[in-house]
């Protein structure tokens, strides 16, 4: 006798309507097929030793059909919004042991529509359908897709505003706020009493207090202050370009060669501007060292510095820069946020950094901080990463008085000081000096000395005999003979006798501040510029009060390196060069007119972000196949032997444009420029396929630029990310 199968015996699919996918709170799609007619069971049963037998036995049967949605269009966009037809497609479904009969299209566990292709009509949203097929003797199968439909193009977009630390507010208020898409707005925060704006972090990073944000997509902000602590130590700006943000590899006490001492080293490509901490004079300059040769080990290594005299017995030291890249002489007066020199690796490094640390006129460690550090009295710490906020300021120059000589100056040479006004580093040649103290190793001579830099040859030495007690009392002048630089010393003992030269001294003619020449730039303030512009310099309205003729020098601070045509013409030019996110490329003019150089005079181009111009697009994506680039956001990929290939999207690309492909590596230097074909165009959409090699290239850590110049009427850029 044959028997029914039980309701979930497989083949005998079940027809009761489940919930409906409008009453889970969903609308239902609209089914352009018509009405769904429900499947009957085609089971055949045979009656076997009074059991149900099912013949179209279990899944792993090979004579089961085999459902495949596969050629379904899983992604399709409605821009406006409305309904959109999307074809469910189960032609990749292969039958088994019998032909397949019916195909079934499920939804939250209804059958919508049926047949082995089936129109559908989809509002925005995603759907998960399942595909049942059955052969025509009751096997069943199923597979699944996920059809997305995307929604139309947003609006209005939010910012998200949040603070980190305390001690704040910011404008739009902390919370969600929503602005309309392509709308600019700023950003501002404002520290309480007691604390300090250290930076804003997140969709955006800067240290300006107020900042514009471009609303292309959903930003999320934080706003991070600290409090401001009374520090029992003096505090500096950090020595580099303002709003760039740069890491400790050692601090104070550091581990590697800083045992005992307050010093930092931060690491700097070859070639970064170096900044004055504070206003100040320079005391010394040691710029003749090559670079070190990592193919000789054994090579004697000797640092290029320069030495800074900020008064209050404070004296900053600048270590292991350049070879010739030192832009200051001894004895001149330079403004806090000032360019002094270039970085690189001279001297005992493993690598270009700049070793900073503040000392006393005895070149004895003094602890100290910096303002912007966001620890306790501003002292960073190794693994710390901090902007600098060191704008250039020349009023900062205003109360600056010369440090004095320590009374304990000279005691590694037996004696002793009495009077704290003596000047530590700088002697006008027609002043007279008092010189008091005593010897305390029993001597009965004792002179000032001086020596030779260059020669190590004693140029001055004016004996003078002690009385009972070794006391003495000195008068110094030197006349204009001996304008320069000298080692300075205090010697005992017989004529001939040698001591410690513990001080770099400068002894120059009468100063007069109203004769120091005045460096002038046209057209002072910012300027908003865009990639490959030329823009003038003009510093040809600088003056000498006393006539004399002028010699100019120009000197980019910051942003991405730009190539000055002439930086020592009064008037010259330079060309925008790419930039990573929105950069201000500073310059700097300082006049000299044979006897003392001017204070700098500061000109700030503004570089916006992204470079589109005149709608000339490419998405911020690289690809490993044209599918998959569909999103904006930025690229991880390694740069290693071989070559680097990829997809880019590009955007409001005509028919026939070509494009000049540029590499640019962190430090903004071009390393690879290729010539591209035309741009593919398909489906809509523009796809450009580019590959380089990456051989011969050094795979500096940090962010790279591939920059696209779309037929000299536009650029856009891509960055990718190399890991250290």
């Amino acid at each position: 006798m044959l028997r029914p199968c039980p309701r979930s015996a497989k083949g005998c699919p079940s027809t009761d309507r489940r919930e409906s996918a409008t009453g889970r709170g969903r609308r239902a799609p609209r089914i352009a097929a018509g009405r769904a007619p429900v499947a009957a069971c085609q089971a055949i049963l045979l009656l076997l030793a009074g059991g149900c037998v099912d013949l179209g036995g279990g899944s792993n049967s090979p004579e089961d059909p085999q459902a495949d949605a596969a050629r379904t269009v899983t992604r399709t966009d409605t821009p406006d919004g409305r309904p959109v037809r999307v074809t469910l497609d189960a032609s990749a479904s292969r039958d088994g042991g019998a032909p397949i009969v019916s195909y079934e299209w499920i939804l939250d566990g209804e059958v919508i529509a049926v047949g082995q292709k089936a129109d559908v009509t989809l509002e925005p949203g995603d759907y998960a359908f399942t595909l049942r097929v059955t052969d025509e003797v009751g096997r069943v199968d199923e597979d699944s897709v996920t059809v997305k439909v995307g929604g139309p193009r947003r609006t209005d977009f939010n910012l998200v505003i949040s603070t980190s630390g305390g001690g704040g507010s910011v404008e739009p208020p902390v919370g969600v706020s929503t602005f309309p898409a392509g709308s600019t707005v700023v950003v501002r925060a404002t520290a309480d009493e007691g604390f300090r704006f250290v930076r804003f972090s997140g969709d955006i990073s800067t240290t300006e207090a107020a900042t514009a944000v471009v609303m292309d997509r959903d930003r999320f902000v934080t706003a991070e202050f600290v409090s401001i602590e009374a520090a029992d130590h003096p505090l500096f700006f950090a020595p580099w370009a303002p709003g760039e943000i740069r890491n400790v590899s050692q601090g104070n006490n550091g581990p590697f060669t800083h045992q005992g001492l307050f010093a930092w080293d931060v690491p700097m490509p070859i070639g970064t501007p170096v900044l004055a901490v504070g206003a100040g004079r320079v005391i010394r300059v040691v710029e003749e060292h090559p670079r070190n040769d990592p193919e000789d080990p054994d090579q004697v290594r000797q640092a290029n510095f320069v030495t800074i005299d900020h008064g209050d017995g404070l004296v900053s030291n600048y270590v292991h820069l350049d070879q010739r890249g030192v832009i200051v002489e001894p004895g001149q007066f330079v403004a806090r946020g000032q360019v002094i020199a270039f970085s690189c690796d001279t001297g005992n490094t493993t690598g270009p950094h700049l070793h900073y640390e503040i000392v006393d006129p005895s070149n004895r460690s003094v602890p100290s901080g910096f303002f912007e550090a966001p620890r306790r009295g501003g002292v960073a710490e190794q693994g710390d990463e901090f902007a600098s906020r060191n704008e250039l300021s020349i009023e900062s120059l205003d109360g600056y008085v010369q440090s004095k000589l320590p009374l304990d100056a000279f005691l590694g040479n037996g004696v002793e000081l009495f009077d704290d006004s003596l000047p530590a580093f700088f002697y006008d040649n027609q002043e007279t000096y008092t010189v008091r103290g005593r010897v305390i190793d029993g001597t009965r001579l004792v002179c000032v000395a001086l020596v030779e830099p260059a020669t190590n040859e004693t140029v001055f030495c004016n004996l003078t005999p002690v009385d009972d007690e070794g006391r003495f009392d000195i008068e110094l002048t030197f006349g204009e003979e001996f304008d320069g630089s000298y080692f300075m010393g205090m010697i005992t003992g017989d004529e001939g006798a040698e001591g410690v030269l513990t001080h770099q001294v400068v002894i120059h003619p009468p100063l007069d501040a109203e004769a120091r020449p005045l460096a002038v730039i046209d057209e002072p303030g910012t300027i908003v510029t865009r990639f490959n512009e030329v823009h003038a310099l003009i510093g040809e309205n600088s003056v000498s009060p006393v006539g004399r003729g002028l010699s100019y020098r120009w000197t980019q601070v910051g942003g991405p390196t730009v190539l000055i045509d002439d930086p020592t013409a009064a008037n010259t030019v330079f060309r925008t060069e790419p930039a990573i996110g929105e950069e201000r490329v500073s310059f700097q003019l300082v006049v000299f007119d044979g006897l003392s150089y001017s204070l700098p005079a500061q000109i700030d181009f503004f570089m916006p972000d992204s470079f589109f111009v005149e709608g000339i697009g490419v998405s911020n994506t690289v690809c490993e196949s044209e599918d998959e680039c569909v999103a904006d956001g930025t690229s991880v990929i390694s740069l290693s032997a071989g070559t680097i290939a990829g997809w880019v999207q590009l955007l409001n690309i005509e028919p026939g444009d070509s494009a000049i492909f540029q590499i640019i590596d962190p430090q903004g230097h071009m390393v690879r420029a290729k010539l591209l074909p035309e741009f593919d165009q398909r489906a809509g959409r523009s796809f450009l396929r580019f590959a380089w090699s990456t051989e011969g290239l050094e795979p500096l850590p940090g962010t790279w630029v591939g920059l696209y110049q779309h037929n000299g009427r536009g650029a856009a850029q891509v960055t990718f990310e190399v890991a250290p």
